[in-house]
């Protein structure tokens, strides 16, 4: 089970199995979600997607 796509090093080393590419192979069991929470004293009100992306990618720090 992984949250990717099979690698092409993954699908050589798995090839005796069948293929693992086939859309029968792959079966979506979840969904990722982010919920953003802050402290109400926090004097930022409100955030972009690409502020909440960039802060989880470490682009932001402060």
């Amino acid at each position: 089970m992984s949250s990717r796509r099979i690698k092409e090093k993954e699908i050589q080393a798995l090839a005796p199995l069948g293929n693992m590419t086939a859309l029968e192979n792959e079966h979506v069991i979840a969904l990722d979600g982010i919920a953003v929470i802050v402290h109400p004293e926090n004097s930022l009100s409100t955030l972009k997607k690409s502020q909440i992306r960039d802060i989880f990618a470490g682009k932001i720090t402060d």
